[in-house]
């Protein structure tokens, strides 16, 4: 057993629960055909607990009606299809519970005429009016739309669906599987109108929806770390919840500032967090029942839209919007353009998969350990064999330019000498597994280098000093690490030839405010293969490697010989992965989408927060549960703040400190584009590094390559984590004791129980 008392508050960060800005920028799409695109004012706070006590009560279970024709059935689900209201449901045989995905006529009251025709709809087209580039929401139940043209087949049926404009049709796939119910559209099936075309599809908006506060339950949905958004009573709202898997394509839509202010004198916009996997969730009633939702094909192109109660109808919905067609502005000088449609369709075919829950497994933690059972049976996620000491991942900032009188100048802020005092001096003190990364390690430092270059800063060292510190480290069990981002650069660190080009034949670019340089440049996906294939050549000692953003962006890329569409791009940085990680020893990718993970042999700056936009009630670890066991996770720097409360949140998320360090004061980075960087010497976080890792490490080592199994919050603050190696660990974020199985956790600590089998 061991304990981790108050001494957490001074051993890194204060254990407060911060409150971020609740920034909505999200496109509102109503079922009157209107699009509308509204964001929450900056400023506007969010009252957001992270720890808030698990769901309780039952929602009543429906009846199946006369209607209802049993289609298909296993052992523990059947199918049910009403012809003439064109709805389905689903019965769970394992708890009785009945999913259905259109309202009935008696629930209808309250909804204006076209909400009406959208909650009883099993899907919903945007249909684009080509010359125009305007779209409109068209529901397929409408009034004088032809009846579905409905086909039973082994596992289901298949439905040949109408709407009501631009003489619009596609067939719908229903079967019914071992694992659970499967939708689909074949792409080959969509027709429309001459000068008409879908530009995108709702799948099932109203399957698992509810009125106001009438059951409880939740969404889940996958926004940073994730985020729950429990039904409650309507609450107005702008905007619903609306995010691109795997973030915006800038290679369409133009970037707002990242994390950036307009001027140095305005307030930097809270950027949302990125929706880095295909799934969401709905869970009626506490323990009860539930379903997760699995983009399975198409993800490249789709987003998740949740409405909660209060947002245009006193209903909450959710459901995957398939984008096929999208627009954009066309400028034809600095002050004048038109809005037009993307040149090429988005070569997909819509699949979700929802696997249904009931029991101790209906929450947020079933469905990630099922969907982590998924993605190791299909090889995205692979076991991990670790155990013993958490590894911690120290990052060396060696060096950036900085303006001088003759032009800019290189800047040291850390020496390879200055790194191995630090090993030896934290190796004493008792912190194990350091995953020492260099950062500025090429000439002229992080903002100077030519992008895709490996060669060394000389200020930093010699070669031979270099290479006596990767000694040092493996004989330490720990590794050197080589981070860069071979992605994006400023004007002089990448050419014009090596430009990604958007769709409007303009460079695809993020608008910064630094000290020197603004404006920074992105990739195409032909030269980040060739930066990538330089990897190969590299000596043993900087074969380890950590990589910004090539596991994270996901932009259409219009060179001009070819138009490469997202998924396309998708296929593509798969294969630029594969190669990074066949040529590379150790690979670590910063908080990479799904498609990455199969190439990672760990992440870091992964979130541990949601976007805290006003209606998420609750801040959840469910990334952190899927890829437990599995894969290293790292925090966000803790000596920056960043997205992590305190040390609890990482023995109660199950991920590992890093720490951004130089020799040099931090006022050395004041005039260089890193001054963000404002409190990094490794004389002031010596102490603190060490007792912090020392608290961390003396629990999770114990669970170390174990996968977490439960997590259940029995009051406000205190969660409750069990792993398959059978630990339990206790986390109390309150300012009072809390007992657990007859052990008394302190106010502001943890604790770790029972004996395991590790």
């Amino acid at each position: 057993m061991h304990k981790i008392g108050k001494r957490i508050a001074a051993a890194a960060l204060a254990a407060a629960f911060a409150i971020g800005a609740a920034a909505v920028s999200a496109e509102d799409a109503l079922p009157d055909g209107t699009q509308s695109t509204a964001a929450a004012p900056v400023g506007t706070f969010a009252d957001v607990e992270l720890v808030r006590a698990d769901v309780t009560g039952e929602a009543p279970i429906r009846e199946l009606t006369a209607a209802d024709e049993k289609v298909a059935e296993t052992d523990k689900l059947a199918l049910y299809l009403d012809r003439e209201a064109f709805g389905l449901k689903v019965l769970n045989k394992e708890s009785g519970y009945v999913w259905r995905s259109i309202l009935p006529d008696d629930e209808l009251e309250g909804l204006s005429a076209t909400w009406q025709q959208f909650a009883q709809s099993m899907l919903v087209a945007d249909i684009l009016n080509i010359s125009s580039s305007v779209s409109s929401q068209v529901p397929s139940k409408a009034e004088g739309v032809p009846a579905p043209e409905i086909t039973l087949t082994d596992n289901g049926f298949r439905a040949k669906v109408y709407f009501s404009q631009a003489d619009a049709s596609c067939d719908m796939v229903v079967s019914l599987t071992d694992t659970g119910l499967s939708v689909e559209i074949p792409s080959d099936s969509i027709a429309c109108g001459e000068g008409f075309a879908v530009s995108a599809l709702y799948i099932m908006p109203f399957f698992g929806a509810t009125y106001s506060d009438d059951i409880p339950g939740y969404f889940f949905v996958p926004d940073g770390s994730g985020a729950l958004i429990r039904f409650d009573k309507p609450r107005s709202t702008v905007s619903p919840y609306t995010a691109r898997i795997y973030g915006p394509d800038y290679g369409i839509t133009l970037q707002n500032p990242a994390g950036a202010a307009a001027t140095v004198d305005e307030v930097p916009r809270v950027e949302d967090e990125q929706a880095l996997l295909p799934v969401f969730g709905v869970a009626h009633g506490g323990d009860q029942d539930a379903f997760l939702a699995v983009v399975s094909d198409g993800d490249a192109s789709c987003e998740i839209v949740a409405s909660p109660a209060g947002t245009v109808i006193d209903y909450s919905w959710i459901s995957p919007r398939f984008v096929f067609w999208e627009t954009y502005f066309q400028p034809t000088s600095t002050a004048a353009g038109f809005n037009t449609i993307q040149p090429e369709k988005n070569d997909i075919n819509p699949r979700m998969d929802y696997c249904f829950l009931s029991g101790e497994d209906a929450n947020y933690t079933g469905m990630a350990v099922r969907y982590r059972e998924m993605l190791i049976e299909e090889g995205t996620l692979t076991p991990s064999e670790e155990s013993g000491d958490i590894p911690i991942k120290l990052d060396a900032f060696l060096a950036e330019q900085a303006s001088g009188f003759w032009g800019d100048v290189t800047k040291c802020m850390t020496t390879f000498e200055d790194i191995s005092r630090w090993v030896g001096e934290l190796s004493g003190m008792g912190v194990q597994n350091l995953q020492m990364t260099l950062l500025g390690f090429e000439p002229k430092g992080v903002s100077g280098h030519t992008l895709g270059s490996y060669k060394l800063e000389k200020k930093a060292g010699s070669e031979k000093e270099l290479q006596a510190l990767y000694d040092e480290l493996q004989a330490a069990g720990g590794q050197l690490i080589f981070q860069t981002d071979l992605t994006a650069g400023y004007e002089h660190q990448i050419g014009r030839r090596d430009y990604k080009i958007m769709v409007s034949r303009q460079p695809v670019t993020t608008m910064e405010v630094h000290p020197l340089y603004q404006t920074k440049y992105y990739a195409s996906e032909e030269a980040l293969a060739g930066y990538v294939s330089e990897i190969a050549g590299l000596p043993a000692y900087q074969k380890a490697l950590a990589l910004d953003g090539i596991g994270r962006q996901l932009y259409s890329d219009n060179l001009s010989d070819s138009y490469q569409l997202r998924p396309a791009v998708l296929e593509e940085r798969a294969a630029t992965l594969a190669a990074a990680q066949e040529s590379s020893d150790y690979l670590l990718l910063e908080s990479p989408n799904l498609y990455a993970f199969p190439y990672a042999d760990g992440i870091y700056n992964v979130p541990v927060s949601n976007s805290r936009l006003i209606y998420e009630t609750d801040s959840v670890p469910f990334l952190q549960i899927v890829l437990s066991g599995c894969l290293d996770t790292y925090v966000s720097y803790l000596n920056l703040g960043g997205d992590i409360q305190s040390l609890l949140t990482l023995i109660d998320y199950g991920s590992y400190p890093s720490y951004i360090l130089s020799e040099a004061y931090s006022s050395e980075f004041a005039d260089t584009n890193s001054s963000h960087i404002y409190s990094s010497r490794y004389e002031d976080w010596r102490e603190d590094i060490a007792s912090g890792y020392a608290l961390v490490n003396g629990i999770l080592s114990q669970v170390r390559g174990s996968s977490i199994i439960s997590r259940d919050i029995p009051q406000d603050g205190v969660s409750v984590v069990g792993y398959d190696n059978g630990r339990t660990i206790v986390v109390n974020y309150t300012d009072s004791a809390y007992t657990y199985q007859g052990t008394t956790v302190g106010a502001q600590s943890a604790e770790i129980i029972g004996e395991g089998t590790k």
